[in-house]
């Protein structure tokens, strides 16, 4: 009987954790910077803005996104002569978190001659902090932040640029992720329930013989 019980339990599955991301308007879908603050000044051009990765608004370049989770908009940093922060606060409790960001930056800015510089960081942890000189290619930076005192912690993208016409960035789907217990699937209760089934039975069995 105490078999049956154990073989039981080591088949029941493990279930699996969801991601819930902590950063509000992480993918930029809803059209403007609903839960970004922007900071810094940005002349010769417009400043930090959303716009659709495939729009002629990129100067005629047609980005599109790095996956269709991220949808079909990103932030555009664009100024030719700027020094802007896109920034959002984002309370975090004790623990580990998964941190990143995906990043573009447009082949017709990169082709231009005036100097640009990126960086982003997420509580605390730098993920990139570059001169912009290829384009073309979208990548992906990410990594932890261990979070020993709860409190509110920044997402920070900072752009500058520095006269004549600049090289440009794009921002997509940021994520401070921290993982929460799935809901089980219909399958698992059905398995779950055909193994407590066959135990039932395999013991009502050994009392027949028993008896």
């Amino acid at each position: 009987m105490r078999k049956l019980i154990l073989a039981a339990a080591l088949a029941t599955p493990f279930f699996a954790s969801a991601a819930t991301n902590l950063v509000t308007n992480g993918s930029f879908e809803t059209g403007n910077l609903s839960g970004w603050t922007v900071t810094g000044s940005a002349s010769q051009g417009p400043g930090v803005a959303v716009q659709s990765l495939n729009a002629a608004s990129f100067y005629g370049e047609t980005v599109n996104a790095e996956s269709a989770a991220a949808g079909t908009k990103a932030a555009y940093f664009v100024a030719d002569l700027s020094s802007q922060t896109l920034s959002q606060s984002v309370y975090l409790a004790a623990g580990t978190y998964d941190i990143g960001f995906s990043a573009y930056a447009p082949n017709n800015g990169v082709h231009n001659a005036g100097a640009a510089s990126f960086s982003g960081s997420i509580a605390g942890v730098s993920l990139a902090n570059y001169s912009v000189t290829t384009g073309g290619v979208w990548n992906d930076y990410k990594g932890t932040a261990t979070i020993a005192t709860a409190g509110n912690y920044n997402v920070d993208f900072t752009f500058n640029t520095y006269g004549g016409a600049s090289k440009d960035m794009v921002i997509d789907s940021v994520y401070v992720a921290t993982s929460v217990a799935a809901v089980p699937e219909p399958e698992t209760y059905a398995m779950l329930l055909a193994g407590l089934g066959l135990i039932g039975a395999a013991v009502k069995r050994r009392k027949a013989k028993q008896a």
